[in-house]
């Protein structure tokens, strides 16, 4: 079985010239079906040594062989961080430290020490991929210059066989409970109303701006893309830089892994629009402004009566028609398929549950399609 877990390390954590901290903390758990989220608050176990910021281990429930790092860091004009994660797996020892994401102005020197590989596992852009199953991981922050790191979000999913053929993405699993929520207002936005030469580039700046706007924050994509981009692999779309943006224009989140459309609820119930990342082939989601795409961000801004996933879509051509409304088999079949991944913003809320949903039928099964 698939499975989640998603941790907050360290809120509110050290500056690079703090001393070293030992600090409690009282953990507030949530369990959404097959996932688990964790916010530690009040600081968690930290270790810091001028120019370091360095996690407590974490010990995973169960093993996991992929690791999703979010962060919300204050820092000032003309200072820098790099970002880096090990693991451990049951009985043995760390794994050397992995490179993640440099932000803000890094010496040249440093650059040369960064690792993206070894025999544990790689860094694909924005998210760690174990070569075996491991049982801990921990984070680090190099820090150049005056910074604070107030939190550091990590989410830990094992894959297993159900995602082994990634080719043949299927419904995982169906929200079983909805909730009395009023949609979310969320400002429409086309990416295609910015500069043609990026405008295809664009979901991420463009998702995430809506959501900006939706919070109060005047913003536009562009200037969004400028601050999400990603010069290390000339993209816009780095779910954690995203996170990092969002939180420089003061809304904190962090990214995880999520089981399914019903773990969005919580978010949705604080009033808060969600970022999911899709991935479909032609013909796989009706209704979408693409035919087909290998990686696309859009907003979830609510549910139908019947389940039906209310978007905000910056593939749109224009802004009036970013509004719509997606299949939920099929909406989360392009989701799970590509990783279930989520940018979540603000804080949950759990809701009193109203009534049942049918489940969404297997395509495999009878009468599934």
């Amino acid at each position: 079985m698939r499975a989640n877990l998603v941790l907050a390390l360290g809120l509110l954590a050290a500056s690079c010239t703090s001393s070293p901290i030992r600090s409690p903390f009282d953990p507030e758990r949530f369990a959404f079906a097959d996932e688990e989220l964790v916010e530690f608050e009040g600081g968690g176990v930290v270790e810091t040594v001028p120019g370091t910021w360095i996690s407590y281990p974490v010990v995973a429930t169960r093993p996991f062989d992929r690791a999703l790092v979010s962060w919300n860091v204050d820092l000032a004009p003309g200072a820098g961080y790099e970002v880096e994660l090990r693991v451990r797996p049951d009985g043995e020892s760390w794994s050397p430290w992995f490179f993640l994401d440099a932000y803000g102005t890094v010496p040249e020197e440093t650059r040369g020490a960064r690792r993206s590989e070894s025999s544990a596992g790689r860094v694909d852009v924005d998210e760690f991929f174990a070569a075996r199953p491991e049982r801990a991981a921990q984070v680090r922050f190099r820090l150049h210059g005056p910074a604070r790191v107030r939190r550091v979000s990590l989410s830990l999913r094992e894959t297993g066989e159900r995602f082994a053929d990634a080719a043949q993405p299927r419904v995982l699993l169906a929200p079983s409970t909805a909730f009395a929520l009023a949609p979310l207002v969320v400002p429409a936005l086309s990416q295609f109303d910015a500069a043609p030469e990026i405008a295809p580039r664009l979901c991420t700046p463009t998702s995430l701006a809506m959501v900006l706007r939706g919070a109060g924050i005047e913003t536009d994509p562009e200037t969004v893309a400028r601050r999400t981009f990603d010069p290390l692999h000339d993209l816009y779309g780095n779910w954690p830089r995203a996170i990092q943006t969002a939180y420089g224009f003061g809304l904190e989140g962090r990214a995880a892994h999520l089981s399914g459309l019903g773990d969005l609820v919580p978010w949705l119930a604080g009033g808060h629009p969600v970022i999911c990342s899709i991935a479909f082939a032609e013909g796989e989601l009706p209704g979408a402004p693409i035919a087909s795409t290998d990686g696309h961000l859009l907003v979830v801004r609510g549910f139908t009566a019947a389940g039906d996933v209310l978007v905000a879509d910056p593939a749109a051509p224009d802004a009036s028609k970013v509004l719509g409304t997606y299949p939920r088999a099929e909406f989360e079949r392009a989701w799970l398929g590509h990783g279930g991944v989520a940018l979540l913003f603000g804080e949950p809320v759990l809701p009193e549950p109203v009534k049942t949903l049918p489940s969404a039928p297997d395509p495999g099964e009878p009468g599934g399609g």
